[in-house]
């Protein structure tokens, strides 16, 4: 069994006496500091929604709905087909786990 290092004590123990203060609130001011928790994690995960659309424009530019049928499938199997041809080793495994059709 491995022994707990002076982390995973000081980790244990912040955790530890989180509980024990959460657990002396009253039940008004306990949900006070969880609908502030909510707020936070809300306005948090949609600024990160933002970001990842903003950067996904970026990475990939040009909207779907401005390309013709089929071109982006037929773009990234060309990508993977350049990939093949440099290690076909790699089909045998791809082969199995991406079924493509348009």
């Amino acid at each position: 069994m491995k022994s707990m290092t002076i982390a995973d004590y000081l980790g244990f123990s912040v955790f530890w006496l989180t509980v024990q203060l959460f657990r002396l609130l009253p039940f008004w001011m306990l949900y006070g500091v969880f609908d502030l928790f909510y707020l936070l994690g809300y306005y948090v995960v949609r600024l990160r929604g933002k970001v990842s659309v903003q950067n996904l424009d970026n990475s990939f530019p040009g909207h779907p709905e401005n390309t013709a049928d089929c071109e982006i499938t037929e773009k990234s199997m060309r990508i993977l087909e350049g990939k093949i041809e440099k290690d076909p080793a790699y089909w045998l495994w791809g082969h199995k786990h991406c079924k493509l059709t348009c």
